[in-house]
Order: C-alpha cells, then sequence, then structure tokens
C-alpha cells in the first residue's frame, strides 16, 4: 500500500458508501467516515495505520480551507444584523457544556481536578462535518449562519477555557500556588495572535489580488495564502482554524470581488473533504468503544445536555428565532481536532488522568464523528433551512 493508492481508494470507497448512506436517508460524510472505518485498521486493515498517519498533512489543508470558509461568512453587513447575539450563545453554550460535565462528575464521585479538565476540553467544537453536511443540503436560514458563526467563535472560547483550567487543576492537585495573570496571558495572546496575523494575511491577499495582479488569478492568490496561513499556524503553534478563520474574514471585507473568490475556492478544493473524512474515519479505534465505560457513558451525556440546554438557554437570551432556540445545539455536538490536540496537552500536564482522559475523549470523539453529522442534518431539516441539490426545501 502506498500513499498514493491510499488517497484513491478513499476516494473510491467513500464515494461508493456516501451514496448507500444518502438512500439511508443520512449525510454523505457519515458515509465517508464508515468507509474509512471499513478500510481502515479497526475492521479490514486495507490502509494500514502507518499510511494513515502519513497522509496527516490532508487534514491540516482540509481544516485550512475550511476555517477560510468559515471566515467568510462574518461579511460585515451579517455582523451588523446579527450583533452581539452571537458572542452571548456562545459564551454561554460553551460555559453549559463546563458546568454540565464538571457537576456532573463531581456528583459521580470523580475527583475534582479530573472533572474541571473534561469539563473544559467539553466547549470544544468540531466544524468540519458540520459544515460539510451544509454544503450537502444546500442550507441556508437564521438557524445555519448563526451556527456558523458560533462554531467559529466556539474554538477561541475553548482555548480559553482550556488555558485556565489546566493550570487551575494542577495547581488544585499539587497544592502549587497559581499565577492567574499568566493562566489568562497564554490563551489570550495564542487566540490575539492568530487573530492578528489572520486578519494581517487577509488584508495583504486582498491588496495582492486587487492591485498586484488585476484579480487575473485571484483563486491561486487566495489558495496560496490559506496554505501559508496553515503553515504559520503550524511553526507559532497557534489555532489553523482561528487565523484562516480571520484571514477569510478580512478577505471578504476588503475587496468586493472577496466573496466571490472565496466561492470559486471553496468549490475548487471541495474534492479533498472527500478522502479528509475517509482518513479520519480510518484513524478511528472502534476498540476504544466498549472501553469506554460508565465514566465515558456519562461524559457523552452530559456534554450533549449541556451543549444543547446551552444553546437554547443562549439564543433565549439573544432573542434568536425559534428555530435557532430548539434546533442550534444539535449542530454544536461533534468533537475531534481541537479536543485531540487538548488531549495531548492533558499526557504532558496530568500522566495520572491521562490514561482516564485519552479513552474518555478519543472514545467519545469517535461517537460524535459518527453520530455528530446525523445530529447536524436533523437541525437543518428540522428548521427548515434545507434545499436538497434540486433546490427543493427540505
Amino acid at each position: 500500500m502506498t500513499p498514493f493508492l491510499a488517497v484513491g481508494l478513499s476516494f473510491v470507497c467513500g464515494l461508493l458508501v456516501a451514496k448507500i448512506a444518502n438512500v439511508m436517508k443520512l449525510p454523505a460524510v457519515t458515509g465517508y467516515l464508515v468507509a474509512g472505518m471499513i478500510i481502515g485498521p479497526s475492521i479490514a486493515s486495507i490502509v494500514p495505520a502507518r499510511i494513515v498517519s502519513s497522509l496527516g498533512f490532508i487534514e491540516s489543508l482540509a481544516l485550512a480551507f475550511i476555517a477560510f470558509g468559515i471566515g467568510k461568512e462574518f461579511q460585515w453587513e451579517n455582523l451588523k444584523r446579527v450583533g452581539p447575539g452571537i458572542v452571548t450563545i456562545t459564551v454561554v453554550q460553551g460555559l453549559a457544556a463546563v458546568i454540565f460535565v464538571t457537576a456532573g462528575l463531581l456528583i459521580l464521585g470523580q475527583p475534582l481536578a479530573l472533572a474541571l479538565v473534561l469539563g473544559s476540553i467539553a466547549t470544544a467544537t468540531a466544524p468540519a462535518a458540520t459544515i460539510l453536511v451544509m454544503k450537502e443540503y444546500q442550507a441556508d436560514g437564521p438557524m445555519t449562519r448563526t451556527l456558523l458563526q458560533v462554531v467559529a467563535l466556539d474554538d477561541a472560547l475553548g482555548i480559553i477555557v482550556f488555558g485556565m483550567v489546566v493550570p487551575l487543576s494542577r495547581a488544585l492537585e499539587t497544592g502549587a500556588s497559581l499565577n492567574l495573570l499568566e493562566v489568562l496571558a497564554r490563551p489570550v495572546m495564542e487566540i490575539l495572535g492568530a487573530l492578528f496575523l489572520g486578519f494581517a494575511l487577509g488584508v495583504a491577499l486582498a491588496f495582492a489580488v486587487k492591485k498586484v495582479d488585476g484579480y487575473r488569478n485571484g483563486r491561486l492568490w487566495v489558495i496560496g495564502a490559506v496554505l501559508a496561513g496553515a503553515g504559520l499556524a503550524e511553526i507559532l503553534g497557534w489555532s489553523e482554524l482561528l487565523l484562516n478563520m480571520a484571514l477569510g474574514t478580512a478577505f471578504v471585507n476588503s475587496t468586493k470581488e472577496g466573496q466571490g473568490l472565496a466561492e470559486d475556492v471553496d468549490e475548487t478544493v471541495s474534492p479533498v473533504y472527500v478522502p479528509f473524512f475517509v482518513l479520519a474515519g480510518a484513524s478511528l479505534d472502534l476498540s476504544l468503544i466498549p472501553r469506554l465505560g460508565f465514566l465515558g457513558a456519562a461524559y457523552l451525556l452530559l456534554r450533549s445536555a449541556g451543549k444543547v440546554s446551552g444553546a437554547w438557554l443562549g439564543s433565549s437570551m439573544a432573542r434568536a428565532p425559534e428555530a435557532v432556540k430548539r434546533y442550534l445545539g444539535l449542530g454544536l455536538l461533534p468533537q475531534a481536532g481541537v479536543a485531540i490536540g487538548m488531549v495531548s496537552i492533558i499526557r504532558q500536564s496530568f500522566p495520572e488522568f491521562a490514561g482516564v482522559v485519552t479513552t474518555v475523549i478519543l472514545g467519545s470523539v469517535m461517537v460524535y464523528e459518527l453520530l455528530g453529522p446525523v445530529m447536524a442534518r436533523i437541525a437543518i431539516f428540522k428548521a427548515g433551512e434545507a434545499y436538497r441539490l434540486s433546490g427543493n426545501k427540505g
């Protein structure tokens, strides 16, 4: 097996299983994930683990353009119409997930430090699967637009909460003193740095496309800038999602042709989402499901309850439309890349909890990856915002 053959198989198997998924009224992304599980190490092992690992750059590539696509939704006209309500919804649903998981695990007798760590990871939401489901059903409306903006801001909220909770939990566990300024400074600086650099790249990109090139090769300029943004984020250790989201926002607000170019780029790079999700499915370790146990089941239920109820409460506080209140939370359930990155930090900071946290989060990620797209589809159709490929209302 070679990497090129693995990518080719990802396309073929992913598209075939996606067809079956569509017949069963399931999103295509569910088919991609299932195809990956079938050809990956957990079942048939057609694509071995070492090949899956060697193709990790596809994940970075896909996430970079997904983040750019989220950013282009933050046009100034949309922001003026939405106002501060999005921030309210984001903060309330994120904190509700933290409170539900932390309080629930404490009631179940878990140590405070472990409950706080798992509670902080609960804030993270993975946008990739949800956004692909939106594209598949051509979703548009108040709930869809709110969901897009909340998943974008949720990444920043998750980084801040996690960055504050980890040293606090470490201090509780060891009895060490805690410097609150240091606790806040690092996550805030990482977020501000990613946003500033992303905005700078977006403005520079708009200037280059407009003044230097005269829009002749606009699509290529955008692709190059997004890839450069992803690379810089990796070098600096900042959030790739936040940086490229800021890049997309700055670009579409800096030139009137920005939105059209961003849509063209989205169409151009869309094929990469097939191997991205197939390989994501191949990387899932099915043996983790039986090992989730009581703690894993509790985490899944508590986080889901926190996200759904928090989204309802935040939407009510923001006076959002009824469809947003009812169905937004269902689109906020997926967890993946950011949560897995948090697990890596926990392994270094809390070796005593590393095994438990790794099993719970990675097992939960697998469950959420499979159920998340289905929940997103339900939310979109229930809200009446889905348009099938024929253009008929869902």
